[in-house]
């Protein structure tokens, strides 16, 4: 075995320990916070160069598209396309701006180092625009990163991270100049993933006109993604009382839309506990009472140049969830849509809410991560 993985995975752990040390400091300075972002971020990006291959399963295929992509395929596209929602022609752009003839190592880099970055763009934004105090960045960073769901979704659902990023820009922080171009950014770098999210916010809004309504369609979410221990949700059943028979969503243009629907399967305790971490916990304490000063704002003035209130966006963050619990997992893609609420429920909490969060998650994601899959293999 070659040293240089090992040395790779070395300072990945050393980067995220020494972010993870300067995000939880309890007064810390604007350098502090500056070098915890860049600390984490590096580290996270060392992360998907060194992490075992069951976990960056698509680590591969992201390299194949690069080395695919070609301009005279996209412009063709662009100028007539026979099937805009499944072609995700900015995630061709996306690899088609990056450099050429780039290694799989330094591909995989450039590629996660961008999906980063975009990232710390929203919380940015999130900050300036009211929602997010700049010294928590680092704790909320930190939350988002110490979880196992958020890494496959980042390491494997890539497309869909960016699409939910681009989503939130537009919708939470851009304000109504943006808000066009960043829907289209979000159509644009992954079609499905778009359709559902907004789609769950359209319901989020229906939902909204009896606010009851929401607690009740959240809970009832929750019993349902629990029952899953003892009995798959037979969704093909329901689907067969609209007409909708198995052999039927198999076929064209069902096939991707309902892709996974007719593979039902039990809940696994490990995928139980993920997503009682990344999603379950951090709304419990919300709910408790570690939320963050935006929630109790019976306005939008705190963030004045968003689309929505602070309670509104809340509300449009439990509609996804509750959707992606309700329809998870016999309806493959509804995983997708928890990178949602993991990238903003971390902003809904105070900042004694987030330090009680990492406390759960981060001995539970080193343990998994150290201990399973933090292998110092690098696929060649």
């Amino acid at each position: 075995m070659s040293v240089f993985p090992a040395i790779m995975v070395m300072f990945s752990i050393l980067f995220l320990g020494v972010g993870g040390f300067l995000a939880l400091k309890r007064a810390p300075s604007s350098r502090d916070s500056v070098a915890a972002i860049a600390a984490l971020s590096i580290g996270y990006v060392l992360m998907y160069l060194t992490v075992s291959p069951q976990v960056a399963q698509d680590r591969t295929s992201y390299y194949g598209f690069y080395q695919a992509a070609d301009w005279g395929w996209l412009w063709r596209h662009v100028a007539w396309s026979h099937d805009l929602i499944f072609d995700d022609l900015l995630s061709v752009l996306h690899y088609l701006i990056l450099p050429d003839g780039m290694s799989f190592m330094w591909f995989s880099a450039v590629f996660m180092a961008s999906v980063v970055l975009l990232y710390l763009g929203v919380l940015l934004l999130v900050a300036r625009h009211g929602f997010l105090q700049l010294k928590l960045i680092p704790l909320v960073l930190l939350c988002v990163f110490c979880d196992r769901l958020f890494v496959d979704a980042i390491f494997n659902a890539t497309r869909g991270t960016l699409s939910a990023s681009m989503f939130i820009i537009g919708l939470f922080t851009g304000g109504w100049p943006l808000l066009l171009p960043a829907l289209l950014a979000s159509f644009g770098f992954h079609g499905k993933m778009f359709l559902m999210t907004a789609a769950a916010a359209l319901l989020s809004l229906l939902v909204r006109i009896r606010r009851q309504w929401l607690l009740s369609f959240f809970l009832i979410a929750v019993t349902v993604f629990l029952l899953r221990l003892v009995y798959p949700y037979p969704i093909t059943a329901l689907l067969a009382l609209f007409g909708l028979q198995p052999e039927t969503v198999g076929a064209y243009p069902y096939d991707n839309i309902f892709e996974g629907v007719h593979r039902g399967f039990p809940l696994s305790f490990s995928m139980l506990v993920q997503i009682l971490l990344a999603i379950l916990v951090p709304v419990t304490l919300i709910a408790g009472g570690m939320r963050s000063v935006i929630l109790n704002e019976k306005s939008g003035e705190v963030a004045g140049k968003s689309i929505a209130s602070p309670r509104c966006m809340f509300d449009i963050v439990l509609v996804v969830t509750g959707c992606a619990l309700l329809f998870f997992p016999e309806f493959g893609l509804a995983q997708r849509l928890f990178v949602f609420p993991m990238m903003l429920l971390p902003l809904f909490l105070s900042e004694q809410g987030l330090r009680v969060l990492l406390l759960v998650k981060v001995p539970v994601f080193a343990a998994v991560m150290l201990g399973t899959h933090w292998h110092t293999l690098i696929p060649r």
